[in-house]
């Protein structure tokens, strides 16, 4: 590590901290990371490996969140093997710095998490309760995961996720101030990838009767009246075992067959129905433009009847002005004849 001195600048411009002169009191060495870890509340963190936070390609993107100015002496503080002494934590300025320094770890803390160092040792605190258990009685001490509601810093506290009813509570430790974006949001669920059968527990079986003064209760679980729920409840599953859910999945599937036969017969059946509806339509009204032709017709004919009786008398009388012509020529040939 390089020995050359940073300094954080004040606005004033005067007064400055000196980070290589951090805890240089003759004592023994103890690096800010592991300081860092050891504060009360955040044994939840876990020790960043110094080779992970010297690798340039692990924190990009990071720059753009803090000052240029801040960024480089917050990596440094970060990196030093001294960790800061009293006079230190009473300086305002170094306690600025310092808290920027800390949201950084944070954020560095979200992607180490992430690979495959980080969840291992997230998996031995895990497997010893650190982050506790599940406050849900059906879960029976289910063991929690941390997690983030967002990936953005000062957003909101850190939570802690259930694997097996996979619900976010919060935590038991009420006094531990952790910003969730030191977790991240994928946290748990990456977690589970690596190992799903050391998470979820089997199934347990449930067989709670409520009674009032030793008498049962009429309609409830251990009456000869009692109806269990319909449908696909969450919470009466987990009470279930392997075999009674077995059981239940094949009525689901026999049932949700069943309906979609019925569902296609009737689809079927509205189909010809239509048909055959849409053809007695397309007869009735073929039926009704010819019966409107007729009336048509006979309206007019009832109402013109002089017209057709004159037309009728002009016919005859010109058939016979013609025949009374016919005649006239024949008789004036017989005369010449003569």
């Amino acid at each position: 590590m390089e020995e050359e001195q940073l300094a954080y600048n004040s606005d004033s411009g005067e007064e400055h901290v000196d980070i290589d002169a951090m805890s240089d009191d003759g004592g023994a060495q103890v690096g800010w990371i592991k300081w860092f870890c050891s504060l009360e509340g955040h044994e939840f963190l876990t020790e960043i490996d110094e080779d992970f936070i010297k690798d340039q390609f692990n924190l990009y993107g990071l720059q753009a969140t803090f000052p240029k100015d801040k960024f480089k002496t917050c990596v440094k503080m970060i990196l030093s093997p001294l960790a800061p002494n009293e006079e230190d934590l009473a300086d305002e300025h170094f306690l600025e710095l310092n808290q920027e320094a800390s949201d950084l770890y944070g954020l560095i803390h979200s992607r180490y998490i992430n690979t495959p160092r980080g969840i291992a040792k997230i998996y031995q605190k895990f497997l010893s309760g650190v982050y506790g258990y599940c406050p849900r009685a059906l879960c029976d001490k289910q063991k929690v995961l941390p997690v983030g509601l967002s990936d953005s810093l000062k957003t909101s506290r850190f939570k802690v996720f259930c694997p097996r009813c996979e619900e976010v509570y919060l935590p038991k430790f009420r006094n531990v101030n952790i910003d969730g974006a030191y977790f991240g949001t994928s946290f748990p669920h990456v977690f589970l990838k690596h190992y799903p059968e050391a998470v979820i527990l089997p199934p347990k079986i449930y067989l709670y009767e409520p009674k009032i003064y030793g008498f049962k209760i009429c309609g409830k679980r251990g009456s000869k009246y009692h109806k269990p729920a319909e449908g696909t409840i969450k919470y009466v599953e987990d009470s279930l075992t392997g075999i009674d859910k077995e059981k239940l999945y094949k009525e689901f599937k026999s049932q949700n067959k069943e309906n979609s036969g019925s569902q296609q017969q009737q689809q079927t059946a509205t189909a010809d129905s239509a048909r055959g509806v849409q053809t007695q339509l397309k007869n009735l009204n073929l039926g009704a433009e010819q019966s409107t032709k007729t009336q048509i017709n006979f309206n007019q004919a009832s109402q013109n009847p002089s017209t057709t009786r004159k037309d009728g008398n002009e016919d005859s009388e010109a058939s016979v002005i013609n025949q009374g012509g016919k005649n006239k020529k024949k008789n004036k040939k017989n005369k010449n004849r003569q």
